[in-house]
């Protein structure tokens, strides 16, 4: 954790050199003034097995102590993780990321208490998408940059908003805004 301190992630960017990474805790602390929702993406192993692992119990803390369960989102491509931590912690909100396309996956995230589903855009369809909200259920889809996919960015945030997602996830947030006519 110290090295990575070191590092300045603001080089060659205009007013943020200097700028270090900062802790999850550093994250939630800044953001914990503020209204702004927040979408963590557990990285945990797939091998975990039962139960909530100890990285998703880690965040599933931090948000509690920070009294942010209300406007965060803890999501993870580990779906067993995530069921043990909506059946833990019931105040939490949950997700599940999937990267490939599910069957039922609506019906599937309302059954183990999760409130979104986090597709990659190549997995959102426009029946997921309102067979979701018939069940309360968000989806928050990301955008795929890579060499391998041929539709770009832009292509996939016009087709996530044509589908009615409720959010996306990408890093042209910029062009993401533009789209929706929103100013930053």
């Amino acid at each position: 954790m110290a090295e990575l301190k070191t590092v300045d992630i603001g080089v060659g960017r205009e007013g943020f050199a200097g700028t270090r990474i900062p802790t999850l805790a550093e994250v939630v602390e800044l953001l914990a003034g503020s209204d702004a929702h927040l979408i963590l993406d557990v990285k945990e192993d797939p091998q975990h097995g039962e139960g909530a692992s100890p990285a998703a119990v880690a965040v599933a803390e931090l948000v509690h102590k920070r009294r942010m369960h209300e406007r965060v989102t803890i999501t993870s491509t580990n779906h067993v993780s995530m069921a043990a931590l909506a059946v833990a912690h019931p105040s939490l909100k949950i997700g599940l990321r999937h990267l490939v396309v599910m069957e039922e996956a609506a019906s599937y995230a309302a059954a183990v208490g999760a409130i979104a589903l986090h597709p990659i855009a190549v997995g959102a369809a426009t029946g997921d998408v309102h067979g979701a909200r018939a069940l309360g259920v968000m989806v928050c889809a990301s955008t795929l940059v890579a060499e391998f996919w041929p539709v770009t960015e832009e292509e996939q945030l016009d087709q996530l908003f044509a589908l009615g997602v409720d959010a996306v996830v990408t890093d042209s947030y910029q062009s993401a805004l533009n789209r929706r006519g929103v100013s930053a």
